[in-house]
Order: structure tokens, then C-alpha cells, then sequence
């Protein structure tokens, strides 16, 4: 994982796909939560349209205690 990662939510009704660098495109359903470069060009774009929101540091469970 990368330090610049930040953790996204899907809003939207539908699912998203979420293109990655490595080529692979990963299709999130509602309500889904997943980990991406905010300068990923799908999690731009869904942003902007309001599909997906990032989280908060304090929305995100800490499972390494």
C-alpha cells in the first residue's frame, strides 16, 4: 500500500469501476469501500460526479491493535 492512498466509499446507487495503473479495473458496488492515488483519473472523475467520497481517518477501523 501506498502512503499517498486514501481510502474512497461508494455513494452512488450503482457501481463503480475503478481503473487502476497496474491495468486492472475493479468493479465496487454501493456502498463499497476501497483504496486509491487520489490522482487515480476514474477516482477523480468519480468524485467529481459525486459516486464516491473519501473517508475520514476517523471513519476508517484501525485493525492492527
Amino acid at each position: 500500500m501506498s502512503s499517498r492512498e486514501r481510502t474512497y466509499q461508494v455513494v452512488g446507487k450503482s457501481a463503480v469501476t475503478v481503473d487502476f495503473p497496474d491495468g486492472n479495473s475493479i468493479n465496487y458496488p454501493a456502498g463499497s469501500v476501497f483504496k486509491a492515488e487520489p490522482s487515480n483519473s476514474s477516482v477523480i472523475r468519480l468524485v467529481r460526479i459525486n459516486s464516491v467520497r473519501e473517508m475520514s481517518t476517523r471513519e476508517i477501523p484501525n485493525f492492527s491493535a
